[in-house]
């Protein structure tokens, strides 16, 4: 049935509508994470920078892998934001040993090792098999299956289990299976509104990466767009989870409710 499957443009644009629409909420949860990055990354670039480009490079992804524990209270806070209209507030430093929060990291966690996983699992044998075989072309056989191949075996478990997040995130007692059952019928859209609310920002980063690696007189410029971008594109992804979540939630409920109506004595 039609009211049984999630709106994609609409949780979409719902999704790119919060952070124009909240902008003083976000930024006052992202205020003491983003201050901490800030600092760790003065003092990496400060310790070690000798100023080549490969450095460059390696520095940035030390201080990407870095930030993302910095910043997961922030996460929570926004998550409860969305489905719990908590107040927004600073993160303070009893928020990074808050059970969500640990909880919160931990699925996150689990959900790039299991990702990164399967794309190995499938990648690296084709890799070595192409390499076996030799020549570019017995390469690009192997290799292009096998890159199709994770691809679909990543979106498959962001499908299933992208709305554990959100559920540990406010606390919710229910369990791994239930969250994932919640996705039923909706896996394809779940893949498409997780896709379209990231594509604009994949596309637009690179451009201001290249602009740090090539060693800009005014990298502050750059660096200050990707940590603006990151924000907004966290953001958008964590009200568009949450926004599934919820309407998902609520479809459950309708079909509880009518089995519930179907089945009781007259």
């Amino acid at each position: 049935m039609a009211q049984d499957k999630l709106k994609v443009w609409r949780t979409v644009k719902r999704g790119f509508l919060f952070p124009i629409n909240q902008p003083g909420g976000i930024l006052k949860i992202v205020a003491v994470p983003t201050a901490a990055w800030l600092l760790l990354s003065l003092a990496l670039a400060v310790v070690l920078l000798p100023g080549d480009a490969a450095a460059r490079e390696s520095l940035s992804t030390w201080i990407l892998i870095l930030c993302f524990p910095i910043y997961v209270p922030a996460m929570a806070r926004a998550y409860r934001l969305i489905l719990l209209r908590e107040k927004a507030e600073h993160v303070t430093f009893g928020d990074y040993a808050d059970r969500r929060t640990i909880r919160l990291f931990a699925a996150s966690l689990l959900l790039v090792a299991g990702i990164g996983a399967c794309v190995m699992f499938v990648i690296l044998p084709s890799v070595f098999l192409g390499a076996a075989l030799g020549g570019e072309k017995a390469a690009a056989l192997t290799i292009l299956p096998a890159v199709l191949l994770a691809v679909l075996l990543a979106f498959t478990l962001v499908a299933r289990y992208v709305l554990v997040l959100p559920n540990v995130a406010v606390g919710s007692p229910l369990k791994l299976r239930e969250v994932v059952r919640l996705g039923r019928g909706n896996r394809l859209r779940i893949v498409w509104i997780s896709l379209l609310v990231q594509l604009p920002f994949h596309i637009v980063d690179p451009l201001a990466s290249a602009a740090i690696h090539a060693g800009s007189a005014m990298n502050f410029l750059p660096i200050s767009f990707l940590a603006f971008s990151g924000i907004c594109a966290g953001a958008v992804q964590i009200h568009a989870q949450s926004d599934m979540y919820r309407e998902l939630l609520i479809m459950e409920k309708r079909r509880r409710d009518a089995a519930a109506g179907t089945t009781a004595p007259a």
